[in-house]
């Protein structure tokens, strides 16, 4: 037996063809859409014996792994084998990252095969379960109507990607989802435009969204999952409404049968499913797998605003910021930076003693550029990504608003996206989040706190007024 990493197409086809041989139903679910992703495909391992593939394994973004083995082929080895690997991909992952996140699995709540070679090899079970229910299409679909001046269309394409990824995030009041992850599940092969609907508010923003499709090699039976509505328009019916659209264009197409999924946690969306007609099928339970801790250290910089801090880790020989922490009215820099990072321990590199030394000089108003060479920009979602670089380019001496760069980023009604990417920056100063203002002219808030905002705009030469206006016109993008 050998393995490889996965090289080319031919390897995918080869996964495919081993899971449609599996005598049990798969637990590598969204398998098309993960091979879409770089990420992914990166952790993707192959084992073989005899020019035969027996088995794959790879780590998805949501750190969990997924693998399948051929059952003519088992053996403690490749088992091992598969396990150690995806503890392999998570402890370079935390590396890069700066996290301390588990390995996690799942599998069917009645595999005890399957949950005892897990248990063997170093994994916990948790207590957080995934709930699979069902209804038949042959059954009435009662009637959901959408609120007064709420509409439903289709998707209209990868030009809504970005709306459609701030939409999934506010929905479940995460990062999980990112542009690549919505354009993956968009250009998966099963994927069908024509069924993957949103709810449009009065004023035209995407209120809520349900993406329907079929189950691979299963005509007959479709999905009604995510779903997810915006927090500001939740309570209102939006879930059965949608879904219920789902539902009647399933049976169009053929459906016999629905399927949606959702978390032992998620109480919502139980009782949702319950009140459409769905019953409880199938559960699947999840284990975890502690891997190598990653180290972080930080450095203390005194400021006339307080101390600032820096958490960075050596990678590879260099040192690598993974978060700049600001001193304000409610914690110092190092309260904050030791309730997101745990076994901290302060040290002094002298790359990062630089750093803090230009940090400092710009808390004094000197004009000093930062580069990104040194940030773990990575660690931010795509979008995030983009923002935090479009702010980046803002010069010194000029400001932008949220909708502006949102505009610029060519993302309609973005404002607030950007806002909320500009609030969890990881990195004030060296990506000047400062210089990004209200639509009105306000100041608006800052991680060092708006005294501080106040003070770094006008030591850049922006006069803001004593009611806490920017009064210019040198106004970016």
């Amino acid at each position: 037996m050998d393995s490889c990493l996965l090289q080319k197409e031919a390897d995918i086809q080869l996964m495919r063809d081993l899971i449609r041989r599996l005598p049990d139903e798969s637990t590598v679910v969204d398998f098309e859409e993960a091979m879409l992703l770089a990420s992914v495909r990166s952790t993707t391992r192959l084992w073989q014996r005899d020019d035969r593939l027996i088995g794959f394994a790879y780590v998805d973004d949501y750190n969990n792994l997924k693998f399948a083995t051929d059952p003519d082929y088992v053996s403690a080895r490749l088992e091992r084998e598969i396990v150690e690997w995806g503890a392999t991909c998570m402890k370079k992952r935390n590396a890069e990252t700066g996290q301390d996140d588990t390995l996690d699995a799942c599998c069917s709540a009645t595999d005890r095969q399957r949950m005892a070679m897990l248990e063997k090899y170093g994994f916990t079970r948790e207590s957080l379960r995934s709930l699979h229910y069902a209804r038949s299409l042959g059954e009435p679909i009662a009637d959901h109507a959408f609120p007064q001046g709420f509409s439903l269309r289709c998707v209209e394409g990868e030009h809504e990607v970005e709306r459609l990824t701030a939409l999934h995030r506010a929905a479940f009041g995460t990062e999980n989802m990112t542009v690549e992850q919505r354009l993956a599940i968009m250009r998966a092969p099963n994927y069908e435009r024509e069924l993957d609907f949103v709810a449009v508010a009065p004023d035209g923003e995407l209120a809520a969204f349900c993406i329907c499709g079929f189950e691979e090699d299963q005509d007959h039976v479709g999905y009604t999952d995510p779903i997810g509505t915006h927090p500001r328009y939740q309570r209102l019916g939006l879930g059965k409404a949608i879904v219920t659209a789902g539902l009647r264009a399933l049976k169009t197409r053929g459906a016999k049968v629905a399927e949606v999924g959702t978390s032992s946690e998620n109480i919502a969306m139980q009782r949702l499913a319950e009140t459409l007609g769905f019953v409880l099928v199938s559960e699947s339970v999840w284990f975890s797998k502690k891997t190598e801790t990653a180290s972080y250290l930080y450095t203390l910089i005194p400021s006339p605003f307080g101390e600032a801090g820096i958490v960075w880790r050596e990678v590879e020989g260099a040192a690598r910021v993974y978060r700049v922490a600001l001193s304000n009215e409610r914690a110092t820099a190092q309260a904050l930076i030791q309730s997101v990072f745990r076994d901290l321990h302060r040290a002094s590199h002298p790359a990062i003693t630089g750093l803090g030394e230009r940090i400092r000089c710009f808390l004094t108003g000197e004009a000093i550029a930062f580069d990104l060479d040194s940030i773990a920009l990575e660690t931010c979602s795509d979008f995030q990504q983009r923002v935090l670089r479009a702010e980046h380019a803002i010069p010194r001496g000029w400001v932008s608003t949220y909708g502006r760069i949102a505009a610029h980023l060519g993302v309609s009604g973005g404002a607030r996206a950007v806002g909320r990417a500009l609030a969890t920056n990881p990195f004030p100063l060296i990506i000047p989040c400062h210089r990004a203002i209200q639509a009105s002219g306000a100041v608006g808030g800052f991680q060092g706190g708006t005294a501080m905002k106040r003070a770094l705009l006008e030591f850049e030469g922006v006069p803001v007024s004593q009611s806490g206006k920017v009064l210019t016109s040198r106004v970016y993008y």
